[in-house]
């Protein structure tokens, strides 16, 4: 993202267009893949539907740090450089983890990062709102401008 442009919801979203579509494959991926393990058998003996998921689960990840490790796919800089200081700076082997949860989660997990960061715009505009409804309630001193206030 250019240092320039304003950090935009729209600015951070293309920044971070392409870990999206990585999560989208990983999750298109899962789907495919769904079929297959549902007939392997996995659920059919009782109390060993939780496996079907943890087979999921490992898979998605799996995915995830593929994508985050050897696609050097980061999530984590453009958000920091969004909330306004310098770049995260986080161990390699913690920042791949970080960015491959957040790839398994699919498009869920950027649609839970793009909710956050709306309700983040929303509450900075009602805040300058707030704040300039208090400028607009304060009266100006009347008299001959600012020596008006020395003066009394």
């Amino acid at each position: 993202m250019d240092g320039n442009l304003p950090l935009t919801i729209s600015n951070i979203t293309a920044s971070l267009a392409p870990a999206f579509a990585c999560g989208f494959a990983v999750q298109q991926a899962l789907q495919i893949m769904d079929p297959v393990v549902s007939k392997a058998n996995i659920t059919s003996k009782p109390g060993t539907s939780n496996v079907k998921q943890a087979v999921m689960g490992v898979t998605s990840l799996t995915f995830g740090l593929l994508i985050a490790g050897f696609g050097k796919v980061d999530i984590i800089e453009p958000l920091s450089k969004a909330a306004g200081g310098t770049p995260l700076t986080l161990p390699t082997w913690l920042a791949v983890s970080v960015n491959a949860l957040i790839i398994s989660a699919g498009t869920e997990g950027f649609n839970s990062l793009m909710k956050f960061l709306s309700y983040q715009k929303e509450a900075v505009k009602s805040d300058a709102a707030v704040k300039k409804a208090d400028a607009a309630a304060k009266q100006v001193p009347q008299g001959n401008g600012a020596l008006s206030l020395v003066n009394g």
